[in-house]
């Protein structure tokens, strides 16, 4: 039983901790407004019943600041995937370059090659960053 809450923890942990370095504001806000959704409803509990059967049926500060954490953090994971558009004109702009014989294949191949460099030097982190995440890691 203590390996699995072990195990458990480990991943709640980890969670966080790369809740924290992608989107740190909006987990910091998940996380307040966990706290402040709580408060709130412990106090309006007397004056509606509804939520005195919420608090009665075993929602605790963990579940608010994870509804809030989700709330802040749900946009971000729907953008998970998309491209920057800077990035999508630049394609669209080589493409078209291409086809209407300004730049050969080869051309092409070159400049996209420079477009992944630029936006592979972009995402390099800065020291502070790179050693926040190592000492994380540990």
């Amino acid at each position: 039983m203590n390996d699995v809450v072990n195990k458990l923890s480990y991943a709640a942990r980890l969670a966080t901790d790369i809740l924290f370095v992608r989107n740190p504001v909006g987990t910091s806000m998940g996380t307040l407004t966990g706290v402040v959704l709580d408060g709130v409803v412990t106090a309006t509990t007397p004056f509606v019943p509804v939520l005195g059967q919420i608090s009665q049926a075993g929602v605790s500060v963990p579940h608010y600041i994870a509804i809030g954490i989700v709330a802040f953090n749900f946009r971000t994971w729907l953008k998970r995937d998309e491209v920057d558009p800077k990035i999508s004109e630049a394609l669209r702009f080589i493409e078209n370059q291409v086809i209407q014989g300004r730049l050969t294949r080869a051309q092409a191949k070159i400049r996209y090659s420079e477009i992944i460099a630029k936006v592979v030097e972009s995402v390099r982190l800065d020291p502070e960053t790179s050693e926040r995440l190592k000492k994380l890691a540990e």
